[in-house]
């Protein structure tokens, strides 16, 4: 990690965007790029690159520099064409090579850089998915106001395949489940995992003080988890009394069950459909997926640093 001389703040450090990228799909790429590019507050983009063609290296700049949608427009005869839709905005990024190859490292990754860069929050996104033009005025101006807060979450969208699923992160406003309106709690959280990483905006101070330093880089969520790294995180946190708060306004499109043909741990969606897939393709038993939700509901209290912790395959005889 170091200092980000070729990025020159335009929002006076309020905010560090992180996008990470290993592989460049255009479509997604553009639709994300272009709700970045359209926010209703300068947004300053890291973008973390985990790639080695300098062939994609460039088409993911050229995305950067021009992002556009495509839309569906009636024509005068009735007959229905695409049309391209330009971003009115320039997105002001910065591109750095990352050795990250998991989502947890990332993150991890993203604490660092807002720290070393000296930015007030930060906010890890994926190319997936899709951010609301007014997200981050609203969750700036939410932590303006509320400054006993750490984090703000936005209302999100599930959708899959382009049907919508349902809300998160909306939990702690509905009625009798969390103590405080609209503030997480551990008896919600330990009831249900019910909070997103993505597109939430952190304080920065706040998460680097309730980190640990391993080999000189800040580390705060445990890497050693391979599912519900999250969820431990969210608890972890919680436990330490830090306070996350869910903005009541849509603020995300997170987008799940994206055509893969393997699980990569560089993205935090793991497809919901996971124990069918076979292990050699990131597949994981139902019997991983129980172990790896109980250690998250049992490490945030155990320990804060990452220890090492492992799933054994029970052997039938």
């Amino acid at each position: 990690m170091k200092e980000l001389q070729n990025l020159v703040s335009l929002n006076d450090k309020k905010i560090l965007v992180v996008l990470p990228i290993k592989k460049v799909v255009d479509t997604f790429l553009n639709e994300c790029a272009y709700s970045i590019a359209q926010q209703n507050q300068p947004i300053d983009l890291l973008v973390l690159y985990n790639g080695e063609s300098e062939e994609e290296l460039n088409s993911l700049k050229a995305i950067l520099d021009k992002p556009s949608i495509t839309v569906p427009d009636k024509a005068e005869d009735g007959s229905v064409q695409q049309k391209t839709i330009e971003a009115e905005r320039k997105i002001n990024y910065v591109v750095e090579k990352t050795g990250s190859y998991t989502f947890q490292q990332i993150f991890n990754e993203a604490l660092n850089y807002a720290v070393i860069n000296k930015y007030e929050t930060f906010s890890v996104v994926e190319s997936e998915d899709v951010i609301d033009v007014d997200w981050y005025r609203n969750a700036l101006n939410y932590a303006a106001k509320k400054t006993d807060k750490d984090a703000f979450l936005p209302i999100t969208r599930e959708v899959s395949n382009g049907g919508f699923v349902g809300f998160f992160n909306e939990a702690c406003w509905v009625d009798g489940y969390a103590e405080v309106a609209g503030v997480f709690d551990l008896q919600l959280l330990m009831r249900f995992n019910c909070a997103n990483i993505t597109g939430t905006v952190f304080r920065t101070k706040s998460i680097e003080e309730h980190s640990e330093t391993v080999d000189g880089q800040l580390k705060v969520i445990k890497e050693g988890f391979k599912y519900s790294y999250s969820h431990e995180f969210f608890l972890r946190m919680i436990y330490d009394d830090l306070k996350f708060f869910t903005v009541p306004r849509l603020g995300y499109e997170h987008r799940i069950d994206i055509p893969i043909e393997i699980v990569d741990p560089f993205s935090s969606k793991i497809p919901r459909n996971i124990t069918a897939w076979p292990e050699e393709r990131g597949g994981m038993s139902p019997e991983e997926i129980k172990f790896w939700n109980e250690a998250a509901r049992k490490e945030y209290f155990i320990s804060r640093h990452d220890r090492p912790i492992k799933f054994e395959k029970k052997i039938v005889a």
